[in-house]
């Protein structure tokens, strides 16, 4: 299991990740505050007038360590996202690291070289007739051939539904995460020496949203921000952010925020049991759960 630190002037948040960790409660600023000081950590941005005049740094740490930011990828999945713009393939694109990956060794394929030798000879027998001559000296004209970079920019993406020509109107809800995630799962899979850290801001934690981060490369891990569970998770994958922040995959404050103050008459484990068989039964709606009830 990971820990993941932001400090910010007085404030220290750190939060135990194995896979997936889902930050529930009504605390909506101490969620929205913590992802976006995570994101703004990895995307080094610069500081503000205002942070430098109140001597707020804000710190980023992973186990203990400042992150090498060369081996980890930060992505940023929410329902705003546009995947239409996305499959542009602009130079921020998931979509296009995706591609980029899949052609990583593209120049051993037998149709990429026929392409190659194609342009060769289209040079060849066609454009050197093709050229202005005065005198000794002359313009000509020639096609280049295809390298990685430019196959890239020559290929084009489309959504298809039964193969039909779709657009992101005609996605299901979970369809559009669905992909985000795929993609970062196939890069991810692709690049085993880097890190990815993705953190999701979705309605609903659905059940097949679930079960495709559990699938996802060992080198992965999600945050999600929700207010809604679509299946039962581990309490060690839940973070409450209400009137106390507190991890649940962290004994000593699931012992000193909760346990002394209401549960002092059981032990952690059976505690910790107590509290999994009532997310079991009423995840559907949180409210039951007393325990967690009583803290957002």
């Amino acid at each position: 299991m990971d820990q993941i630190m932001i400090q910010d002037s007085d404030t220290i948040r750190r939060i135990n990740v194995e896979k997936f960790k889902v930050l529930i409660g009504n605390n909506h600023e101490m969620k929205y505050s913590f992802l976006k000081k995570l994101e703004a950590s990895f995307q080094k941005v610069s500081t503000s007038d205002y942070r430098e005049e109140n001597q707020i740094e804000l710190k980023m740490k992973i186990n203990g360590d400042r992150p090498d930011l060369k081996r980890w990828q930060f992505y940023f999945i929410h329902s705003w996202l546009n995947l239409e713009d996305e499959m542009k393939l602009g130079s921020k694109s998931i979509l296009l690291k995706y591609l980029e990956t899949q052609i990583q060794e593209v120049e051993f394929n037998e149709y990429y070289q026929l392409l190659n030798q194609s342009i060769i000879s289209f040079n060849e027998d066609f454009l050197s007739d093709v050229k202005i001559e005065v005198d000794d000296s002359r313009i000509a004209f020639q096609l280049n051939e295809i390298t990685q970079k430019t196959l890239v920019k020559n290929i084009a993406s489309k959504l298809l539904i039964d193969d039909l020509e779709a657009d992101e109107l005609d996605l299901p809800y979970y369809n559009k995460f669905a992909h985000y995630i795929k993609m970062i799962s196939l890069v991810a899979n692709k690049n085993r020496g880097m890190n990815f850290l993705v953190t999701i801001d979705c309605p609903s934690f659905t059940h097949k949203i679930c079960t495709l981060i559990e699938e996802s490369p060992q080198n992965t891990k999600y945050l999600i921000n929700c207010n809604h569970l679509g299946r039962s998770i581990s309490t060690e994958n839940i973070i409450i952010c209400g009137k106390k922040t507190i991890d649940l995959a962290d004994e000593e404050s699931v012992i000193n925020e909760i346990m002394i103050e209401h549960y002092d008459s059981i032990d952690y484990q059976s505690f910790i049991s107590q509290l999994q068989h009532s997310i079991d039964e009423n995840y559907m709606d949180i409210s039951k759960i007393s325990t967690i009830n009583r803290l957002i």
